[in-house]
């Protein structure tokens, strides 16, 4: 019985009046901008999210090789300053010979041992600077951090000798 009314339903109906189908269009309409504005956000957030990940793992590479050195020197020998930041340092290893100097240029942070050619650590440095823990201009202690000291203690590593 129920087939047989839906049947002399849709034979008796004439279409959709424009009024309908406008009132579809803009729920549909309405819908598809809720969910294409989620869908952006997040894709936004996730890129945001990747980006600092980059950046925190190219801060650990270069903690991680500023660490290694330091831990094999007799510490901190030269620290060269453009402005107010440090853009170069230089450590003496241990054999009182070979020095192993960091260098920001650019985006580019690299590490250059003895007369070797210099390894690059990271093309990801913009905005980074090499910034002493203590006061004075030369110090066994030294991070890495940008230069509106956004990243928090836990993201930059003070490095120590002892």
């Amino acid at each position: 019985m129920t087939l047989n009314r839906l049947k002399a339903y849709l034979a008796n109906s004439h279409g959709v009046t424009l009024i309908e189908l406008v009132i579809a269009l803009s729920l549909t309409a309405i819908i598809l901008g809720v969910i294409g504005t989620f869908f952006i956000s997040n894709y936004h957030s996730f890129n945001d999210a990747r980006d600092t990940d980059i950046v925190l793992e190219d801060i650990n590479t270069v903690t991680n090789a500023i660490d290694e050195a330091l831990r094999e020197s007799k510490g901190i020998v030269e620290a060269k300053k453009t402005g107010t930041d440090y853009d170069t340092f230089t450590v003496l290893a241990s054999d009182d010979v070979t020095k192993v100097t960091f260098s920001i240029v650019g985006n580019t942070i690299t590490q250059k041992t003895g007369v070797g050619a210099p390894v690059v650590l990271t093309t990801h440095a913009t905005g980074m600077v090499f910034k002493p823990v203590q006061t004075h201009v030369v110090s066994d202690i030294i991070y890495v951090s940008d230069t509106n000291n956004s990243f928090t203690a836990s993201e930059t590593r003070a490095l120590n000798t002892q």
